[in-house]
């Protein structure tokens, strides 16, 4: 064992001396620290205490921490500390101390001895016997080289004992990488050299011999190929299948992962043909917003009335000149012009300045865009320091950290739950997440910022409204050098069929010559940059209304939702929570099949609604939504005889599931639109079913056998299917017959959006009074 001491330093000088010291070492090992601090009384400042730091009684880790790759340093040891409330981790002799400051550390470092090669220990009959484990004879401590060189061994059929000359030009190369002659077995910490001679990824797994169990001890994330070794002892034996190693067998049709062999046959046979696997909670469940960093915070240290929303943010909007490319035809689309970025207007809204970069090289315009928003980024990143560093000394204040560090650059706003383009250094989001489907950009503009300013719109000078461009006009990158305004012509559009009006028109020439304009360059910079200025203020806009919800739009919610509590209840007040839209969808990281078998969203539903929702979703074709209240619970409520009858007689209204035919004689009648629309599987193998045309087509590419489909079709008769009262209705005039009942949702009639509609009537009412107020505001983010 080895031990590094540290005295008189702060966390952030503390963290490098760890890096480096952990860095040094040439063989795997393990780690933990100890804690020096000072405490203080609450009562007496002059009344201090030292603790030197002590593995007994202070250490970080509750054991020590394994280290196999220069990558757990960092995964494992800095990230988990710089996590941490450290003041955790301390022991108090009495309650009326609390910490001054954290000045000492000491690193406990644990040799072990993980060098993979051969060893005199015998290998396990578990191991020796598993068909995924290849387990090389005596191999003079090469076994690792082995297991390369029979990874890169070529060909279908893999031979463990043909692999003598590739072992050796492996280990020649890894003797050349090294600079060396000969090697002993390669400890696991020296696999980084080994990746990158060989171009890699080696991860090496250990298995408890009593329990079968099988546990990653080092995982490499390089964008290598990858190879799985096996550690037992200090033998290295190859894995051929680490998934069947693990008992993990999968289904490769619908990702659902089983314990052995025997399940994953019976469900391939019995149960993955199955359409739909749904799985209700046992319980109504709410969706929970994922926690905010700063208001954990600033709720745990209990401080009130703190701004703690990011106030600053950068804007860019590209335009793009339309290059003819030829009529080009593909099986259903047409292209006729090639879109080409040409020009880009970023503005921040720290310093309101825009700045527009033109060039006809679309690589060189990124490089000034970004070269610029690193530039702007700096100076928004430093006010959020300072704003930061005054919210986070109260909460040291208050916790009684009197000398601890405030955190500087380091600060790190977590991944929303949402869509974007993230980066180390950037998140880039996109603006149609947060207005209504359907939004352009001049509607969003008027929205949180109401019309012209201007009383004279042809010479409005007021920079709120959107710019006018001939787009199409634009064909080529020397079209912007023209000295003169376009013609007319120039501004109407093909692809959208419109054409530009003179009041337009002329206000093109008035901004021509107001702004002193010498190209058409200058009206695409004036243009370009009318996209990104007025943003800023709406987006300011727009966040004061998720403000009211103390929500922070870019990083809590993309639109404001407002869901219901108790389903039993409609949406009056105290039945409302705010939440987001666009958490309340399943996960986009796995398909929909393997979404639904592993159990990863609960729906707000409860027991009795399971029936109700299965029925519905399995009948969807098309038509009227209907308000419903619970399914009737089974031996509780009879279908009587004469259901239909009263259905016929408006005496009651809702879903009637059931068996509905066609007599012969009124097929005739029929025959142009079947009457009954129905969800069903569609047996292509089935002459009878899909006619001889499309079993001849499906011969042809040997489809007969495929899966069958799900079809929205027209039937003549349709068995246990949902059919909704009015439809019911009209059949039943019409001369259908029914022929069987199974099932009756009754739907009861509520007005469930009165007190929403009344709020948008209100705050609409409010608005025609006052046309700057905020209720305009709010009126459209009803709408979304």
């Amino acid at each position: 064992m080895e031990s590094h001491l540290y005295e008189g330093i702060q966390p952030a000088d503390f963290y490098d001396k760890l890096e480096n010291v952990l860095a040094t070492q040439k063989s795997a090992f393990k780690v933990n620290i100890a804690l020096g601090y000072k405490l203080v009384s609450r009562t007496d400042d002059s009344e201090t205490r030292y603790f030197h730091p002590n593995i007994s009684n202070t250490s970080v880790f509750s054991t020590p921490v394994a280290i196999n790759s220069k990558a757990d340093i960092r995964k494992k040891v800095i990230s988990e500390i710089r996590s941490m409330e450290l003041a955790d981790k301390l022991n108090y002799p009495r309650s009326r101390y609390m910490v001054k400051g954290i000045t000492g550390f000491k690193i406990y470092i644990y040799q072990r001895d993980h060098a993979l090669g051969d060893s005199e220990a015998v290998i396990p009959k578990v191991i020796r016997d598993n068909k995924h484990v290849i387990n090389f004879p005596k191999t003079n401590n090469k076994r690792v080289f082995h297991c390369i060189a029979y990874h890169k061994q070529e060909g279908a059929k893999k031979d463990p004992r043909r692999i003598q000359a590739l072992v050796k030009q492996a280990f020649k190369q890894y003797c050349s990488y090294k600079e060396i002659t000969y090697t002993l077995a390669i400890d696991i910490l020296q696999f980084d050299e080994l990746e990158e001679c060989f171009k890699l990824n080696i991860n090496v797994f250990n298995m408890d011999v009593e329990t079968g169990k099988v546990e990653c001890i080092r995982c490499s994330d390089k964008d290598y190929d990858s190879i799985n070794i096996l550690s037992h002892e200090n033998h290295a034996l190859y894995i051929t299948n680490v998934g069947m190693l693990q008992q993990k067998y999968q289904c490769s049709m619908c990702e659902m992962v089983f314990v052995s062999s025997d399940k994953l046959r019976n469900h391939t046979k019995n149960q993955c043909e199955l359409v739909n696997i749904e799985s209700f909670p046992a319980q109504p469940t709410i969706y929970q917003p994922a926690p905010n960093s700063i208001c954990s915070m600033l709720t745990k240290y209990s401080i009130k009335d703190a701004d703690h929303y990011i106030d600053h943010f950068i804007v860019y909007d590209f335009e793009a000149i339309l290059k003819p490319t030829g009529v080009k035809n593909e099986e259903n689309t047409i292209f006729t012009n090639e879109h080409i970025p040409v020009s880009v207007s970023v503005a921040d809204s720290l310093t309101e300045e825009v700045r527009c970069f033109v060039s006809d090289d679309p690589k060189e315009l990124l490089k000034d865009m970004f070269q610029y928003i690193k530039e702007v980024a700096a100076k928004i990143q430093q006010y959020n320091v300072s704003k930061y560093e005054s919210l986070l000394r109260k909460i040291i204040n208050v916790h009684g950290l009197i000398d601890a560090e405030v955190p500087g650059l380091d600060l790190v706003i977590k991944n929303p739950s949402y869509m974007c383009i993230a980066t180390s250094d950037m998140k880039m989001l996109d603006i149609s997440n947060y207005v209504p489907a359907g939004s352009s950009y001049a509607k969003y503009l008027s929205t949180y910022l109401g019309e012209y300013k201007c009383d004279d719109k042809i010479r409005c000078v007021c920079g709120l409204g959107k710019g006018i461009f001939p787009y199409e006009y634009i064909t080529s990158f020397d079209v912007l050098s023209q000295p003169e305004v376009p013609p007319k012509s120039a501004f109407d559009s093909a692809l959208r069929s419109t054409s530009i009006s003179d009041e337009d028109y002329v206000r093109v020439h008035f901004v021509w010559e107001h702004y002193g304009m010498k190209s058409i360059k200058d009206l695409l910079i004036w243009y370009n940059n009318l996209d990104v200025v007025p943003f800023i203020k709406a987006i300011k806009a727009q966040r004061e209304l998720f403000k009211r919800f103390e929500l922070d739009m870019f990083t809590d919610a993309d639109t404001a939702s407002a869901d219901r509590i108790n389903n039993k209840l409609g949406p009056i007040d105290g039945n409302i929570l705010i939440s987001c839209v666009g958490c309340n969808v399943a996960r986009k990281n796995m398909s929909l099949k393997g979404f639904r078998h592993k159990k990863l969203l609960e729906f707000n539903s409860d027991r009795e609604e399971k029936d109700i929702n299965t029925k519905m979703k399995a009948n969807i074709a098309g038509g009227p939504s209907i308000i419903f209240n619970r399914y009737a619970k089974r031996n509780e409520t009879k279908i009587r005889g004469g259901i239909v009858d009263d259905i016929v007689n408006d005496k009651i209204f809702g879903f009637l599931e059931c068996d509905i035919r066609t007599p012969e004689h009124l097929k005739p009648y029929f025959s142009e639109m079947t009457p009954i629309f129905k969800n069903t599987l569609i047996d292509r193998s089935d002459r009878s079913v899909i006619g001889q045309h499309m079993f001849e087509y499906n011969e042809e590419r040997k489809q007969s056998r495929a899966k069958p489909p799900r079809k929205l079709i027209g039937s003549y008769f349709g068995e246990k299917i949902l059919i909704y009262a009015p439809l019911l209705k009209w059949c039943i005039s019409h001369g259908m017959e029914i022929t069987k009942t199974y099932s009756f949702i009754k739907a009861s009639s509520h007005k469930a959006f009165v007190p929403f509609m009344e709020a948008v009537s209100s705050a609409r009412r409010e608005g025609d009074e006052n046309v700057k107020s905020i209720c305009k505001i709010i009126i459209e983010k009803s709408k979304s």
